[in-house]
């Protein structure tokens, strides 16, 4: 945890697993390697899941925005057939929630590693194995 004198103490705090990672990533690559999927989503609320009528109230729904696609091309995602609309609702078992984002269970895994989605899509659940690669940079 690092505080800031004079800051009204304010601080901030990593958890150690991550910040073995990056060491261990920088000391393998030369640079911190950050694993993403390549999605936009929103995180679904009971009252989301109420005005969409969305067919659960947990999860993420992939969507896009101004900002672009749902589904990124030729991202990982997009390799493992993650469609626009589709939610989110497990990662390797762990349920996807306002407390544990998509982002945040991604986070927990390395670049080269395949992790299991469980999805709802139109009516259904699926279940899409995403290997997951090095976060492009901007």
């Amino acid at each position: 945890m690092a505080v800031v004198s004079g800051a009204q103490s304010i601080g901030f705090a990593i958890p150690i697993n991550l910040a073995k990672r990056d060491i261990q990533s920088v000391k393998s690559t030369g640079s911190i390697k950050a694993a993403y999927i390549g999605v936009r989503y929103i995180t679904i609320t009971p009252e989301l899941a109420a005005k969409e009528k969305l067919p659960v109230d947990i999860g993420v729904i992939i969507r896009g925005s101004e900002d672009g696609p749902g589904v990124i091309p030729d991202s990982p995602a997009a390799k493992a057939g993650i469609k626009a609309e589709d939610i989110v609702l497990q990662v390797n078992g762990e349920k996807v929630n306002s407390d544990k984002s998509l982002g945040t269970l991604i986070q927990k895994y390395n670049v080269g590693d395949t992790v299991t989605l469980k999805i709802s899509r139109d009516g259904g659940i699926i279940e899409l194995k995403v290997v997951l690669e090095e976060r492009p940079k901007l």
